[in-house]
């Protein structure tokens, strides 16, 4: 696998700030069923993006714990501030969330289909073996995008 091909460039192409994540709002392109497998590739951890129930939490600050159900399931227990001041629990069921994935898990969903990551003149492309010796390039000015794209192919 080749990972990255860097090809004559200025260094003014590399001055931009480089998105990490996708936005949280790009979620909205799955369809449920993409939606679904994007859930049972997950495994939840404190510190992920997410959005829950439509709104994003951040990992890092906000969820206390992962906790693994006896049927199976696995809750994310968040806490929050309320009005009052006073601090509180909710627990959420996996199956209402979604990641908002950084450039690093979208790398861990492709695995072995990335053939390549080439950065061309202006924009970033993705190439995704799909079956045998035949591979789809997903192209974006960022790098997250051309991933997500990648990503949104093969759920």
């Amino acid at each position: 696998m080749e990972l990255v091909e860097l090809q004559d460039h200025s260094p003014d192409t590399f001055k931009r700030e480089v998105k990490q994540y996708v936005f949280p709002s790009q979620l909205a392109e799955l369809t449920d069923e993409q939606k679904e497998r994007l859930r049972e590739w997950w495994n939840p951890r404190p510190g992920d993006l997410m959005v829950i129930d439509g709104m994003v939490v951040d990992g890092l600050k906000s969820v206390n714990s992962i906790q693994d159900l006896e049927a199976g399931g696995q809750r994310i227990i968040t806490h929050a501030k309320s009005h009052s001041g006073d601090w509180w629990n909710v627990s959420h069921a996996t199956k209402d969330c979604l990641p908002v994935l950084s450039i690093g898990q979208m790398i861990e969903i492709l695995g072995e289909r990335i053939y390549s990551i080439r950065l061309a003149p202006r924009e970033w492309q993705v190439n995704v073996i799909f079956q045998e010796e035949q591979f789809k390039a997903y192209t974006a000015s960022d790098l997250a995008d051309a991933l997500w794209q990648a990503v949104k192919g093969v759920l």
